[in-house]
């Protein structure tokens, strides 16, 4: 506060304007005058923002953290610390640059890049500055890592005409200017808006099977040419894009649907269950209904198949006969859950969910198998892009961890099935006779809830290639 002497009033000169009146620091205020000191061991403001004027960072003083500046571009003023003082914004899209321990968060105006998480040192790592980090002549890198502290951090960060400038905490107060989209174009933890839960709109996934058959019938109750095109077209761009279709009214002509997904040169998956499985509690043909699914009891989210290597990435569930109560259908994008928590969450729970191996083991008195794999794998190690996820938790083994890591992994794998227990992560919906959905199974859980009376379902498994490949000419 006052008195401290002229060096620090100085270091700061950047926020000692005095400030007259109350800014509100919940749960309790403080009074604005020169710099705000607080103490160290205050625990509702480490680390924190006060909210769009300020953020802590450990300075010269051990038992203090000051308050800074910091630069909110907004769509009308420019706002500082110096809370009395406003000047015109030089761009009219809002940004803002939060700052963390050991790294900055900036939000990004373009709505389709929500924000992006950038580590202290790799910005610094990646100053394109030509007085020192690059040569002026062939702009190639002069410096290493090496060069400089992994713990350094910023004296200030503010947005400016759409780009980021950070005052370094080192000995020459090296000032660094990053152009937004440079930011963007090589952000490594990149959150998208379409990590967004996508709510419970099922018009977005229903197709209407006697709609295709009035514009494109062919005369003798199927579809023309043109209208099988079409409604391939239109099943393949919603399993794009959600992951699933759920088609009404399709009728009971199983190897008929099967055609309309799968071509004649290709076939289905047949599994231990059949070429079609017959989902019902009454089956005493198959030998392998010792499971939950042959119950009336409920089976919650989960991905089918996961022991095994190479799980059928499509299947679709035909309702023959729907119960009396209950047995009503949900399904889950188990991708936008997925990097939800990349994104959301903890960086730490999708690494551990990602990378840490889980046994898959399917024991029946017919039928056995075991599949070591990640509950969640992506296209590459550390990719927000995913290839597929593995989850069941009727099939899921005792899990092998080392003990000082298993509370741990049992924290992230419950973080992740909580999250897609969520509503709103959800698609729901009531099948009924002559319906069907038709789902990703590297992509989608699906589940049912319990019922009473007498239930039929259909299921037919297929290869990714086949479906895509039919419905899309992929």
């Amino acid at each position: 506060g006052p008195g401290r002497g002229a060096r620090r009033q100085s270091e700061f000169e950047a926020v000692t304007t005095p400030i007259r009146g109350w800014l509100e620091i919940t749960p309790f205020r403080v009074r604005l005058t020169e710099y705000i000191t607080v103490p160290k061991d205050t625990p509702q403001l480490l680390p924190c923002r006060i909210y769009n004027l300020g953020y802590f960072s450990p300075k010269t003083h051990p038992n203090y953290l000051h308050i800074y500046k910091h630069t909110m571009t907004t769509t009308t003023t420019t706002t500082t610390t110096t809370a009395t003082a406003t000047t015109t914004a030089t761009t009219a899209t809002p940004n803002l640059v939060i700052l963390h321990t050991r790294h900055l968060r900036l939000r990004f105006p373009n709505p389709s890049a929500t924000h992006a998480d950038f580590h202290y040192f790799w910005l610094r790592h990646n100053c394109p500055c030509l007085s020192g980090c690059r040569h002026p002549l062939s702009k190639e890198r002069v410096i290493d890592s090496i060069d400089f502290s992994m713990h350094i951090q910023p004296l200030e960060a503010s947005v400016v005409d759409d780009e980021l400038h950070i005052v370094w905490d080192d000995a020459e107060h090296h000032v660094t200017v990053y152009p937004l989209e440079w930011l963007r174009e090589n952000a490594y933890a990149l959150a998208r808006s379409e990590v967004v839960p996508p709510g419970s709109d099922n018009t977005k996934v229903v197709l209407e099977y006697a709609e295709f058959l009035e514009k494109w019938g062919d005369g003798k109750g199927g579809l023309s040419e043109e209208g099988l095109r079409r409604y391939r077209l239109d099943c393949g761009l919603r399993l794009k894009v959600y992951g699933l279709v759920v088609i009404k009214g399709r009728g009971q002509d199983t190897e008929g649907i099967i055609r309309e997904f799968i071509t004649e040169k290709h076939e289905v998956i047949s599994t231990h269950f059949g070429r079609i499985e017959d989902l019902r509690t009454d089956n005493t043909t198959n030998k392998n209904t010792d499971q939950l699914g042959y119950t009336n009891a409920t089976v919650d989210l989960h991905t089918d198949q996961p022991y095994i290597e190479n799980p059928p990435g499509f299947q679709f569930l035909q309702c023959v006969r729907q119960a009396d109560v209950g047995g009503d259908s949900y399904l889950c994008d188990a991708f936008q859950a997925a990097r939800y928590i990349r994104s959301e969450i903890s960086s730490r729970v999708y690494d551990l969910l990602t990378t840490v191996p889980v046994r898959f083991d399917r024991r029946q008195a017919a039928f056995q198998s075991l599949v070591v794999r990640p509950l969640i794998e992506p296209v590459a190690a550390g990719s927000s892009d995913l290839k597929q996820v593995r989850f069941s938790y009727f099939t899921h083994a005792p899990h092998d961890e080392p003990f000082e890591r298993m509370q741990e992994w049992y924290e992230a794998y419950n973080t992740f099935a909580g999250l897609v227990r969520d509503p709103k992560f959800q698609y729901r919906f009531r099948l009924q006779p002559g319906d069907l959905v038709l789902y990703d199974n590297f992509r989608m859980l699906h589940a049912r809830t319990a019922f009473k009376g007498s239930r039929h379902m259909r299921g037919v498994y297929f290869d990714t290639s086949d479906v895509w490949e039919t419905l899309l000419g992929q």
